[in-house]
């Protein structure tokens, strides 16, 4: 039985993908595994590099469909997944040698439902720096979601791994920018036993221009508020079913606020939907704009700087 399925959704990424997939190829531990890569209708070469990695190795499988976007791709390789353990592997990042090894070696250990890791920026074209160390600790639910609204933590599903079983009833909302907000938070919830490692197994590509983080477009920006409002709606429901202090989920929905409101004023071209969107950000941070100086450290004091310099008279 295959352990880990690794899913890599690919949509005209011909520049990075090969790297992407030799990151696994490599791997000590590369057999025990299987590499779904899901081709989500590409117009470029990444269809060819798909075929001749599927042609060479009889664990790597390729899954073609009509463009549906990265949720959509997503979905797609789960229902092809066959491992016990789930990787989602963005097809412009990769993966350090000892990635596969290690994640075997903690999922038998300790058998958790969830494992965290760190990741690495590459700023410049395979440039990039690990750092941590391998310790492994374990945590509660609680103290994971702890991390995320303290920011120890994204909301990136490419930094864990997670039993397959997390997903019968968890989907990438269709057809949405940042769908990882919307999604990671319930994987947390749904967990019994999380482990952690405070060491950078995953290579981040931050050089890619046509990454949702580089495309700051008033749909986009949308869709992120959205799934904002629908994480705190969520979590607040939980902490007051389970009488749990919600005392850092304030600063990180102002935190977010204050990102999506940033983003709106310096990279949204200007119309009457963005400015409708602005405004109601806007009065959301209006409303709940005091920050504990406890708890600021936690945060980008940057963000509120700015906000607060642009608000004095108000």
């Amino acid at each position: 039985m295959v352990l880990i399925s690794v899913i890599i959704p690919i949509y005209n990424v011909e520049k990075y993908l090969e790297r992407c997939i030799v990151s696994l190829v490599k791997q000590e531990y590369f057999n025990d595994i299987e590499v779904i890569l899901v081709n989500d209708g590409s117009t470029d070469n990444s269809w060819k590099i798909c075929d001749k990695y599927e042609e060479k190795y009889e664990n790597i499988k390729v899954i073609n469909k009509r463009n549906g976007g990265l949720s959509d791709a997503r979905n797609t390789g789960l229902k092809y997944a066959t491992g016990q353990y789930i990787f989602f592997l963005d097809a412009d990042d990769m993966v350090l040698d000892s990635f596969i090894k290690d994640m075997e070696n903690i999922i038998t250990r300790y058998e958790p439902d969830m494992i965290c890791f760190k990741y690495t920026f590459e700023k410049e074209n395979n440039i990039f720096k690990p750092y941590g160390n391998k310790r492994i600790t374990q945590q509660t639910v609680n103290e994971t979601i702890d991390d995320l609204l303290k920011v120890k933590m994204g909301n990136q599903i490419c930094f864990n791994v997670y039993k397959k079983k997390l997903f019968e009833d968890v989907v990438f909302p269709l057809n949405r920018a940042y769908e990882d907000i919307a999604t990671l938070y319930k994987l947390i919830l749904k967990s019994k036993r999380i482990v952690k490692t405070q060491y950078s197994y995953y290579v981040y590509n931050i050089t890619n221009v046509s990454s949702i983080t580089q495309n700051s477009t008033l749909k986009n920006i949308n869709d992120m508020y959205l799934s904002v409002n629908e994480q705190i709606s969520d979590l607040e429901y939980y902490f007051n079913n389970n009488g749990i202090s919600k005392r850092y989920l304030r600063y990180y929905k102002l935190d977010k606020y204050i990102y999506i409101y940033i983003k709106l004023k310096r990279e949204v071209k200007k119309s009457h939907q963005s400015e409708q969107l602005l405004k109601e950000v806007e009065e959301n941070i209006l409303r709940d704009c005091r920050v504990n100086i406890d708890f600021i450290k936690y945060y980008n004091v940057k963000k509120y700087l700015y906000f607060i310099v642009t608000h004095i008279k108000k």
